[in-house]
């Protein structure tokens, strides 16, 4: 469940990228999305339990 959520966080990262190249090429201010990094934030500590709930599991079964 993780992996995914982490793919999907970054497939948006590699979308923010290419908006914002695409913003700079003609000539617009670059747009912030604010959200994702509140959203990686918020999650961070959720994804590292997650992680080590896992590396326990397999180190211990």
């Amino acid at each position: 469940m993780t992996i995914a959520l982490q793919e999907k966080l970054n497939n948006a990262a590699d979308k923010i990228a290419k908006f914002n190249e695409e913003e700079e090429a003609f000539g617009f201010d670059v747009s912030s999305y604010p959200l994702r990094a509140a959203a990686i934030n918020k999650l961070k500590p959720y994804a590292s339990l997650f992680k080590e709930c896992a590396q326990f599991s397999q180190n211990h079964t």
